[in-house]
């Protein structure tokens, strides 16, 4: 896809990757239309837009609660649109036991990471539908779509992972159920970027439990008998995400080492096969 004189949405746009994100965009001519929940810092991510010479507007927006993101988008097309590429980007994260999380921390991290991004596509797919003017979705999963990253195996992040992986498989339905209004899709999936994602609880919303205190960590529960794969700043993400979507990439992941997570998957279904007795018929 293009970027000059386009108008880019980002959810999730105050920070980290959806912050890097609008200032690629910007720099490649676009337009942006800024939600997030943090005002704050979306109002800054919005300066620095305008700063680079490029239009951009902030629309509060809780991707948690499907009113509030679909107000939020209905504004931002009615003031900007069409808008050329919508990208799903808010998520959230925090740690614990799969069989022991507390209830509400499931629900805040599924809204936001799985729901969240399925109503910005929603949203974004009736207003493209209504002016027939095709666009593009860009959903923000992860190197947990693919598989659970060998050192994290054990830190507790399991409702994290079954988000992301959610947001893959979406993505490849909604690339076969959207490609006769002319609307293509992309997914990122960044490995290890340096974000404040560490820092959603402070954003949290009342509805799920309002602000809390950082997610526990156990350093002893990370797995050190594998290497770590090197993080990469929010910006090289960007970089990564903006050269995807001009190729038109329906995958765009940002380190290489994914290749090995979907590899030993693989390679564990293939010995499962063989090892399975199919019976005629069956």
């Amino acid at each position: 896809m293009e970027f000059q004189d386009r108008t880019v949405l980002i959810t999730g746009s105050a920070t980290g990757i959806g912050r890097s994100l609008a200032l690629a965009c910007a720099q490649a001519g676009a337009d942006l239309a800024l939600l997030d929940i943090d005002e704050e810092n979306g109002l800054a991510t919005a300066e620095q837009v305008r700063a680079a010479g490029r239009r951009a507007e902030f629309y509060p927006a809780d991707v948690s609660q499907r009113e509030s993101l679909e107000q939020a988008i209905d504004a931002a097309w009615s003031a900007q649109g069409p808008i050329a590429l919508a990208c799903a980007n808010a998520g959230v994260g925090t740690t614990a036991p799969l069989v022991e999380m507390d209830p509400l921390d499931i629900e805040w991290v599924t809204r936001v990471n799985l729901f969240g991004v399925l109503d910005t596509v929603r949203a974004y797919v009736r207003h493209a539908r209504a002016a027939k003017s095709g666009g593009h979705l860009m959903l923000t999963g992860s190197e947990n779509s693919v598989a659970l990253p060998h050192a994290l195996r054990r830190l507790g992040l399991g409702i994290y992972g079954i988000t992301k992986h959610g947001v893959l498989h979406m993505a490849d339905v909604l690339r076969y159920e959207l490609a006769p209004d002319g609307i293509g899709v992309s997914v990122l999936m960044p490995g290890p970027v340096k974000t404040e994602i560490g820092q959603s609880h402070r954003k949290r919303p009342a509805h799920l439990g309002g602000p809390t205190g950082p997610p526990p960590i156990d350093p002893s529960m990370f797995d050190t008998s594998m290497p770590m794969p090197s993080g990469i700043d929010a910006d090289a993400a960007a970089r990564i995400a903006i050269e995807g979507l001009r190729a038109d990439r329906f995958m765009i992941p940002t380190h290489s080492h994914l290749v090995e997570y979907a590899q030993a998957r693989l390679d564990e279904l293939v010995e499962a096969t063989r090892a399975t007795r199919f019976e005629p018929g069956t």
